[in-house]
């Protein structure tokens, strides 16, 4: 956590007796200041808070300064810690994140502009990017995040106020060993004790006529797994694709159970052949674009075909668009059956 710190310690002793509210982010600041090098846990002990905090005020440092560090508005709500679940902090910071995004940057999009300028290939037309210095000199300070890093900051988040963060260092070493996807993340989470539930809107006429999302589902049936996450239950055919000579008839025991998720407050969600990830909250599903720039920040209008689509999204859970994939539970959430 290296980075240029403008204010001498004095200035930074000075400012905590004008902002009162922000004392722990000031003090954090000046220890960083005079130990530049401290080790992290080290660090988490002297300021007594989570390391998701300190990433998160380290962002909003690089990006706009002390200005936008000691911002009221960059307060998280207060709510009191009693009894609450692992689903409860995971909601409050999946909503901070989703309502309050300023700086951040579609990490492909990041690499695609790298490639630009390295010339190599890039998914993104490299005229784009206008002038590269330019783009270089406006995003590099920039949050770079994509649908993984969303879920990966809620969890952390939520294993920290849980005071599981072990937890969380388990799901690092299990990435190490077997890389970094949805499917192994969702792996990790059901050996902890969350459920995995395999979703399909309609198992034998999926709406894109891929018949691979029958044969999985088939194959879930036999095996009771789901690219090797083992499965509590299956949320099927509850939105039968219209206009089909044989329409798959309805479940009722998918939308009894699809009503039942709607009351979660959080799950992990991963789609397809995990190449996709999202967040599952009280009927909505929410995810991050990993080729958009944040558009609650203003840009050059050069730069603004990159905000066309929001960097976060919502989507009520029946309208979205995925035909195939799993929610994975956290212990403590209302029960699936």
């Amino acid at each position: 956590m290296i980075f240029p710190i403008k204010e001498t310690e004095a200035e930074l002793i000075g400012l905590e007796q004008k902002h009162p509210l922000m004392i722990v982010r000031l003090r954090w600041l000046r220890v960083l200041k005079s130990n530049p090098t401290i080790n992290l846990q080290d660090l988490v002990n002297v300021t007594n808070t989570t390391e998701f905090e300190m990433d998160r005020w380290a962002s909003l440092y690089r990006f706009g300064g002390i200005d936008l560090l000691l911002n009221p508005l960059s307060l998280m709500t207060v709510h009191t810690t009693q009894s609450k679940t692992f689903g409860d902090h995971a909601k409050d910071m999946l909503q901070e994140l989703f309502v309050s995004h300023e700086g951040q940057i579609g990490r492909k999009l990041w690499i695609d502009f790298d490639n630009c300028r390295n010339n190599k290939t890039s998914e993104t037309d490299c005229a784009l990017f206008g002038n590269y210095k330019d783009f270089d000199t406006k995003f590099k300070n920039w949050r770079r995040t994509d649908c993984q890093t969303y879920i990966q900051d809620v969890i952390r988040y939520a294993f920290e106020k849980t005071g599981r963060r072990d937890l969380y260092n388990g799901l690092l070493a299990y990435y190490k060993k077997n890389g970094v996807t949805g499917t192994i993340m969702a792996q990790y989470l059901v050996k902890q004790g969350w459920k995995a539930y395999l979703f399909m809107p309609d198992t034998e006429n999926p709406l894109d006529n891929n018949n691979e999302h029958t044969k999985k589902y088939r194959d879930a049936l036999k095996t009771n797994k789901w690219w090797d996450v083992p499965l509590s239950g299956m949320i099927v055919n509850y939105k039968p694709t219209l206009g089909k000579t044989n329409t798959t008839p309805i479940d009722s025991d998918g939308t009894r159970k699809l009503a039942a998720l709607a009351k979660v407050k959080f799950a992990a969600c991963v789609f397809t052949k995990g190449i996709h990830t999202g967040i599952l909250s009280e009927g909505s599903i929410l995810e991050v674009h990993w080729k958009s720039i944040s558009e609650q920040t203003t840009v050059d209008a050069s730069y603004q075909t990159f905000q066309q689509q929001d960097l976060y999204e919502k989507t009520n859970l029946l309208d979205f668009g995925w035909i195939e994939g799993i929610f994975i539970v956290p212990p403590g959430s209302p029960v699936i059956n």
